[in-house]
């Protein structure tokens, strides 16, 4: 059976090929001959359990089909997330939007009289 854990950053598709199917391959004891079967195959992989290869590639698919379900929730459920989230923003910009427009027209009114003071001040001087 697959799980989460099957598909880590090592995850080698032929490996867990092998181990889905390894059950089902019956090596045969032949003395250690090395011949082949009819069809190329070889004698120690003659016999294989096709009924016990298909229910295991059926469950396989069935864990497969669950882990992409789960997956494709925790996905929406994260698009939801982050949509709540762009739009608890876009709210917050515009209720701070009016202080800070409140505040760069005050930062201009201030750099206006520090402005004239400095002026005022030249004028003194001279």
């Amino acid at each position: 059976r697959f799980t989460d854990d099957d598909f880590g950053a090592d995850c080698n598709i032929t490996a867990m090929l092998d181990k889905l199917a390894a059950p089902c391959l019956r090596a045969e004891d032949d003395g250690g001959a090395t011949s082949a079967a009819p069809g190329g195959v070889p004698a120690a992989l003659s016999s294989i359990d096709t009924t016990e290869l298909l229910e295991r590639f059926k469950d396989a698919q069935e864990d497969l089909g669950a882990i992409e379900d789960r997956l494709t929730a925790e996905l929406e459920e994260l698009a939801d997330g982050c949509a709540a989230r762009e739009d608890a923003y876009g709210r917050m910009t515009e209720q701070v939007g009016p202080y800070l427009d409140t505040v760069f027209e005050h930062f201009e009114h201030l750099e206006t009289r520090i402005s004239h003071v400095g002026s005022t001040a030249v004028r003194l001087g001279e």
